[in-house]
Parts: structure tokens; C-alpha cells; sequence
């Protein structure tokens, strides 16, 4: 019997107490046996193992490694139309783990953005825990009109001189 059978992901190796053993009926004195654990660091099925003194074959009780649940915190900025997809960079530590540890994007975390991160308007960012961590945030930012560049601009028409008419004239651009 293990102390705990669910365990939350604490970026160590996870080694639950065993607190009784038994074969049968008969409970096992600590004194003929001893306890190994696997690697038991990350979110899935830890391993406990049993070895004993007077029996050849060990023993290996499981347990599960759950996601720790992050909070996400999301300070986003404005940004300037750039005519190409805006995404940000973020950095997120987690300050409980030893020496801290900054979460590694597309394996603690993702972020996704609204269907539109190119052109003017508000964009949403989506950040999602993965694999070890759970937890999400959602912000958003906006991405304003742009400057035209003086002198880079230039517009052609499809005929520099018409004959006065009378009415309006719109040239094909």
C-alpha cells in the first residue's frame, strides 16, 4: 500500500511511502524488504518495487504523476502593422521547482493566436499547458495602422490623360 496514489508533477523524482506490505493475508515486516522506485519524474504512471529477502520475484506497484496546474500570467503590448504574422515571445518560470525553471514552449506550454495576427484589428492569444502542466490564459493586443513611408508610395493608373467629358472620370488603378 502506497501513502498516496496520485501524485502532482514536482519536477523530482516522486518516491511515495510505502506503508504496509502484504503477500496474501500475511502483512510483510519492512525488514524483509526493500524499496526501489523508477524514474517517477514525469506526468504518467510512476513505479514503486518491492524487493524481498526471502522471495526471488520483486513486486511493482503504479501510481500517477498528474499535471501541475500553472498559472499563466499574460501582459501583452500593441503592435504596428508589419504585413507579416505578429507573435510574441513569453517567458514563464516555475518558481516552486528547484533551481527555478523557465517552461519550454511546444513541451510546458502552447500559444495560439486568433485567426487573424497580420493585418489591423485585436488578436487573441491562447496559452495552454502541456505535458507536465495545466492551466491556461487567454489576452489580447491589437495591431494598429502603420506609417506609409514618405516618397514609397506609388500609384499607377491605367491612363495619365483622358478627354474632359463632363462627367467624373475613375481611371483604373
Amino acid at each position: 500500500t502506497l501513502d498516496n496514489d496520485s501524485v502532482v508533477y514536482t519536477g523530482e523524482q516522486i518516491k511515495p511511502a510505502v506503508t504496509q506490505v502484504t503477500i496474501g493475508a500475511e502483512t510483510i515486516n519492512p525488514d524483509l524488504y526493500q524499496v526501489t522506485y523508477g524514474e517517477n519524474v514525469n506526468v504518467g504512471g510512476g513505479t514503486v518495487i518491492v524487493t524481498f529477502t526471502n522471495y526471488t520475484e520483486p513486486s511493482t506497484k503504479t501510481f500517477q504523476i498528474t499535471a501541475k496546474t500553472f498559472v499563466f500570467a499574460v501582459e501583452l503590448t500593441d503592435e504596428t502593422y508589419t504585413g507579416s504574422a505578429i507573435t510574441k515571445t513569453f517567458t514563464f518560470t516555475d518558481t516552486d521547482i528547484e533551481p527555478d525553471y523557465t517552461l519550454i514552449l511546444d513541451t510546458d506550454y502552447t500559444v495560439s493566436y486568433g485567426d487573424d495576427n497580420v493585418n489591423v484589428g485585436t488578436v487573441t492569444v491562447t496559452i495552454n499547458g502541456i505535458g507536465n502542466y495545466t492551466g491556461s490564459a487567454t489576452g489580447t493586443f491589437n495591431i494598429t495602422k502603420a506609417t506609409l513611408p514618405a516618397g514609397e508610395v506609388t500609384i499607377t493608373l491605367d491612363n495619365d490623360s483622358v478627354v474632359y467629358t463632363g462627367e467624373q472620370i475613375k481611371p483604373a488603378v
